[in-house]
């Protein structure tokens, strides 16, 4: 049975790994790559009211890969950071004593771009999810989110 009562706290977070392929199409030849990412994504919220909690939340990210010109000479290691902090609002709509509960979360996070080809730039990503969660006990739980997330970037150099 978890804790969603007013005035008590809530800690997490997860992590996740990516493996990807890109394609950068502009004035210069495309370049294509292949990317592994690792994220790492702490929080932590307060309950405001019953079953409605508001918390900042966190991202690092580690990404390294390999860059391939089309059409043209040269290939490169490259690898990069990304540094994100923003708030989040998160609501469970069963009741607060049940083992498992459902949750609807949306955030909104903000930081920088270092690295990638020597680049440097600001990062906005917005999201929602929602789906089950099981709770272990009265303080641990599992949640099995779906959700959506666009990330909004911009290099300056």
């Amino acid at each position: 049975m978890a804790q969603l009562t007013k005035g008590h706290w809530l800690v997490g977070g997860n992590g996740s790994f990516y493996s990807y392929k890109n394609e950068i199409i502009s004035s210069v030849p495309t370049i294509n790559g292949k990317f592994n990412q690792i994220d790492i994504s702490p929080n932590i919220g307060y309950f405001f009211a019953d079953k409605f909690a508001l918390g900042i939340r966190s991202t690092i990210s580690s990404i390294k890969g390999k860059d391939i010109v089309v059409g043209g000479n040269g290939s490169g290691e490259s690898s990069g950071q990304r540094y994100l902090i923003g708030i989040y609002g998160r609501f469970y709509f069963l009741e607060k004593k049940k083992q498992t509960n459902i949750l609807a979360d949306v955030s909104y996070k903000s930081g920088l771009i270092r690295g990638l080809n020597n680049t440097k730039g600001t990062l906005n990503t917005i999201s929602f999810a929602a789906g089950p969660v099981i709770y272990f006990n009265s303080s641990i739980g599992i949640e099995f989110l779906f959700g959506y997330q666009a990330s909004f970037e911009k290099y300056t150099s």
